[in-house]
Order: structure tokens, then C-alpha cells, then sequence
């Protein structure tokens, strides 16, 4: 009896071993999350400071062609490019290293890498050390996928500016202040990412009772509980004849929903300039992105891409329309920002990319940048921080550049 029941057990765990597997297996390939997450990122990226980030020493990944798919990260999570050092130490620094962090999304980061000195960071720390003497710069890439500006706001006032001596911060930013329409959404809850929102949702239900808790930790650790618990609720909407979104027309709605993006991009980036000093100078630039007006110049490629997201839902409307109204709403609040702080400034290179040829790709999704496009962003980057670099040396580095 005792050898039967022990063989029944083996063969049922042999059976669920092999479905775990075969279910995860199927899930990566078809592209879909394994298990459970908040706003698509797992909970185990968790952060204190940011609500997510990654972790340390992460390992690089390639492609067969030696291009990245992933780079690494140092102690702080950080992404390691160019010249970037793993064991680096950025509590400490020398006195004439002249320290840049570059904040932003995965657009920051890097996509469609052909190595790790392709990214904007690392082709920025290039033409910063080409262009002076007795310097050097050290360019730090903190992009993370999905980061939004209360994100970028957070790492940079607890952690950067706390610990790390920065001499120059740079946003490049503003296309992910989009994302994840707040339609719904109270304002007081609205300068926050929709992972926080979700995972306090989840934290404060795991409280309430033990099965619930039981729950998430089944479906954040089992591909098969996962994928079960997904058909089941996708069977109960269907039997519920839940009717999907409508796309709402009416202009005023959509638009009282993006200017709540737009107030917390720009309140967020006044905390920025507020941030900025004699020792720390702070840039900002709106970044450029795909928009219904690149049609004009769009390649080939990039017509493709268009056409595969303009009828993507935002909210209760069309994504690439509402955030062309989003982008001239910002447009428009930066023409008319008054800017009397000698160490910050905040500009728009939203444009940068209207006069290419269409014969050029500067886009491999509806958001990120190619090796061209990157090229053009940091030759406009540094044209516009050059002055700011120029002021911080000679009042706090006047040793190193005689």
C-alpha cells in the first residue's frame, strides 16, 4: 500500500513537472508572460525608492551576431555600456572625473543595440572626452523599460543626487509619460506608475486573507497556475458578455485625460529644475517618437510600423491620435516655459527627426531608436549641454583644465 500510494505521488509530480515545463515553454515562445505580473514587470524588480528597477549584476546578453539583447548592470542596477565598468564605485570620485547620469526609459537603456557602445549614453560619453582635455567624463546609463518622470524624479533625488556626486543630469524623456492612460484615475493617485498601483492593489488584498495571498504567490511562481487562472478569467468575461471599450470621439474627454499627463510631466520636471545648482547642473529634453506627423518622412518600414499601432487602444481612444495631442500640448507648454535658471534647461527635440529622407529608418518599433537616430540625438544633446559643461568646469574644475 505504502509503495503504491509513493508511486502514484512520483508519477503525479513527474506529470506536473512536465506540464510546469511544457506550459512556461509555450508561453515564451507564443511571447507571453510566464507568470504573473504588475503592469507586465515582475514583482521581484520591487524597489523601494522607484517601485521597480533592476538588479544588480545582471548579466549581458547577445544575439548570434554579437548585438545586444540585454546589457548588464553594476551594483546599483545600473546598465553597463561603452567603457562602463561592473565593479565600478560611484560613491566615490575623482576629482576631475566630471560624473553625467542620463535618466529616461528604455529608449535610454537602449533597443536595437548593435553593441554596448551604441547607446546614447556611451556614444554621449565618446564626444564629451574627444572635445576636452584633462577631463573625464563618465556617462552613466540608469534607462529602465517603462519609467516615467515621478520615477526618474525619485532615482535621482534619494539616490544620485543623494550618494553619487553628480556634476550633470540629463532627462531625455516624455514619450513614457504617455503611457498607460490615466482615464479613471484620480489625480492624487496619478503621479505614480501603473505597476505601484497594481502591486498596492495586490499587497493590500494579500492582507485581507490567507487564500488570496496563496494565490498570488502560486500564480507569481507557476507558469501552469498562471495560465489556468488567465483561461478561467477569460472565460468568465466571455460568459459575462463583458462588452469591450468603446473608442470615445468626443475631443474635450480625451483631452482633460492627457492634460493630466502633461501637468505631471511638467510638475515633475520643476522639481527637476528646482534640483538643479552651481554643482549640479540638469538638462531636460523631450524626446522625439513616432506620431501620425511622421507620416511626411517616414520610411517604408516605419509606415509598417504605424500602420501595425494606429488602431492601438489608449484609454477610450486611439493611441498614436491621442498622444500626437499630447505631444502639441507639451510642445506648446515648453514654448511658452520662462526659464531664468542658469544651471537647468528643458528643450524640445521632439522635431529633430522632420527633415530626414524617407529613405531612412530611425525607428525599429513605434518607440525606439536605431544606431542612426541615436547619432542625431546626441549630436543635438551635446550641442545644447555644451555651454552648461563649459560654465560647471570653470567654476568647479579649474584645477584639472589648466
Amino acid at each position: 500500500m505504502k509503495k503504491t500510494f509513493l508511486f502514484v505521488l512520483i508519477i503525479n509530480l513527474i506529470i506536473f513537472v512536465a506540464l510546469e515545463i511544457a506550459v512556461k515553454l509555450s508561453l515564451k515562445y507564443l511571447g507571453y508572460s510566464t507568470v504573473q505580473k504588475y503592469a507586465n514587470i515582475s514583482s521581484h524588480q520591487f524597489d523601494y525608492t522607484t517601485g521597480y528597477y533592476k538588479g544588480p549584476f545582471e548579466s549581458e546578453k547577445k544575439n548570434n551576431d554579437g548585438s545586444i539583447v540585454k546589457l548588464g548592470t553594476d551594483r546599483y542596477g545600473f546598465a553597463i555600456d561603452g567603457t562602463g565598468d561592473v565593479q565600478r564605485d560611484l560613491i566615490s570620485k575623482n576629482k576631475c572625473s566630471y560624473r553625467v547620469f542620463l535618466l529616461g526609459g528604455s529608449t535610454v537603456e537602449g533597443r536595437f543595440l548593435e553593441d554596448k557602445f551604441d547607446t546614447i549614453s556611451a556614444r554621449l560619453e565618446k564626444t564629451l572626452n574627444q572635445d576636452f582635455n584633462n577631463i573625464k567624463f563618465e556617462v552613466i546609463n540608469t534607462g529602465i523599460s517603462s519609467f516615467q518622470s515621478s520615477q526618474e524624479i525619485s532615482l535621482f533625488l534619494y539616490k544620485i543626487l543623494y550618494s553619487m556626486k553628480p556634476d550633470h543630469v540629463i532627462f531625455f524623456n516624455g514619450s513614457n509619460e504617455f503611457a498607460n492612460s490615466l482615464d479613471n484615475v484620480d489625480l492624487v493617485e496619478t503621479n505614480s506608475h501603473l505597476y505601484q498601483r497594481e502591486l498596492k492593489e495586490n499587497i493590500k488584498n494579500s492582507s485581507k486573507n490567507i487564500f488570496y495571498s496563496l494565490d498570488t504567490m502560486l500564480a507569481e511562481n507557476l507558469s501552469l497556475y498562471f495560465a489556468s487562472k488567465k483561461v478561467m478569467k477569460k472565460l468568465a468575461q466571455k460568459f459575462q458578455k463583458r462588452e469591450k471599450q468603446n473608442i470615445d470621439t468626443d475631443n474635450d474627454k480625451i483631452e482633460k485625460v492627457i492634460e493630466k499627463h502633461v501637468y505631471r510631466y511638467f510638475y515633475n520636471m520643476q522639481i527637476a529644475e528646482n534640483l538643479s545648482s552651481t554643482q549640479t547642473s540638469v538638462s531636460v529634453f523631450f524626446q522625439p517618437t513616432l506620431l501620425p506627423e511622421s507620416i511626411k518622412n517616414a520610411s517604408s518600414e516605419e509606415m509598417k510600423i504605424i500602420e501595425s499601432v494606429k488602431k492601438n487602444e489608449w484609454g477610450k481612444s486611439f493611441y498614436l491620435d491621442a498622444k500626437q495631442i499630447y505631444y502639441d500640448k507639451v510642445r506648446e507648454g515648453l514654448k511658452n516655459k520662462k526659464n531664468s535658471n542658469e544651471n537647468f534647461q528643458f528643450l524640445d527635440l521632439s522635431g529633430i527627426f522632420s527633415n530626414k529622407s524617407n529613405e531612412l529608418s530611425y525607428f525599429g518599433d513605434h518607440v525606439h531608436y536605431l544606431p542612426e537616430s541615436r547619432k542625431v540625438i546626441v549630436e543635438n544633446i551635446y550641442s545644447y549641454i555644451k555651454p552648461l559643461v563649459l560654465k560647471n568646469l570653470n567654476l568647479n574644475f579649474n584645477n584639472c583644465t589648466k
